[in-house]
């Protein structure tokens, strides 16, 4: 029955990894042929809609949103719209694989906020020393890919992405401090709050004369798979497995980016990243504290996982 148990556990967490992995192979797609602006809609948009209607069929009341609303707001932007956003501006001119492992970042910053934020998580020697090590982790993999000849647009969409780690990490941080009375519900709110935000960057005339099918279908994809199915999977696995369990999919993120960007879309592949990513899991895990792997049925996880 253990053996079971951890299986569909780990099932989970690879479905889990599998949906953020594929966001930024798709991002890519997309962005081939549609604009940032319709992507970040489209992502945000069908992403909440098909959230909206899981919840439809699975709540029962709606008495949680009196004190879950400012909390689902702060999702939004933190969890949602800015992160997202500035990761639909990042990719225009930074590699889906490349991206990807910048992402591997988010527990590293997070470690920084909470020792900023949270009297009771403050940064040890052995985490201040594995900070070092996890951002040094970046270089090789940016030096490969250019080195001190990179351009500007490469060099502010690399900064685009690592302030949507740090606002991925705050989130983090910020459902440490603030449980929800429903998960459900304030997941679906904040994603739709967000894709209200997304709307003044809607290009209409675009996406209504937009004959490339592909990329409409990869914004889709973007939202049902990557945000919405991959939150379901989330709180899911959050009721079956520890924190420390959960957060080996940030491992396993960047290497599934990297794989994807490597075989879909012909993204080069660098001896360097192994160094880099060896590197930023030496980091992440010098950062965390040491804690239980095992399974467990309580104190779900809350907010948006990388």
């Amino acid at each position: 029955m253990k053996l079971t148990a951890h299986g569909d556990t780990l099932s989970l967490l690879v479905v889990f990894a599998l949906c953020r992995g594929s966001a930024y192979g798709f991002t890519n797609v997309a962005l081939d042929h549609i604009s940032a602006g319709n992507v970040f809609f489209l992502r945000l948009g069908s992403g909440a809609l098909a959230l909206f209607v899981w919840a439809g069929f699975t709540l029962r009341s709606v008495d949680w949103v009196a004190s879950d609303w400012r909390g689902s707001l702060i999702y939004a932007v933190f969890g949602n719209a800015l992160p997202i956003g500035l990761i639909t501006i990042g990719q225009q001119t930074v590699p889906s694989g490349l991206s990807a492992v910048m992402m591997a970042l988010t527990p590293l910053f997070s470690a920084v906020l909470a020792h900023l934020w949270l009297p009771g998580e403050r940064l040890t020697a052995r985490a201040a020393l594995g900070l070092i090590i996890g951002f040094v982790g970046v270089l090789p993999i940016v030096m490969a890919r250019g080195g001190v000849h990179l351009g500007t647009e490469v060099i502010f969409g690399l900064a685009a992405l690592a302030a949507a780690a740090i606002c991925f990490a705050g989130n983090i941080v910020f459902a440490r401090v603030w449980q929800p009375k429903n998960q459900l519900g304030t997941a679906t709110l904040s994603l739709l709050m967000a894709s209200l935000t997304a709307l003044p960057f809607l290009q209409v005339r675009e996406l209504v004369a937009t004959s490339e099918v592909t990329a409409v279908s990869a914004s889709i994809a973007l939202g049902v798979v990557c945000t919405a199915i991959a939150l379901l999977v989330m709180l899911e696995l959050s009721k079956k497995a520890g924190a420390a369990f959960i957060s080996t999919v940030n491992y396993l993120i960047p290497i599934i980016g990297l794989a994807i960007g490597a075989i879909f879309l012909g993204e080069p592949l660098f001896w360097s990243d192994v160094v880099a990513f060896a590197l930023i899991v030496c980091g992440t895990r010098l950062v965390q504290p040491a804690q239980s792997t095992g399974l467990r049925h309580s104190e779900p996880a809350t907010g948006e996982t990388v």
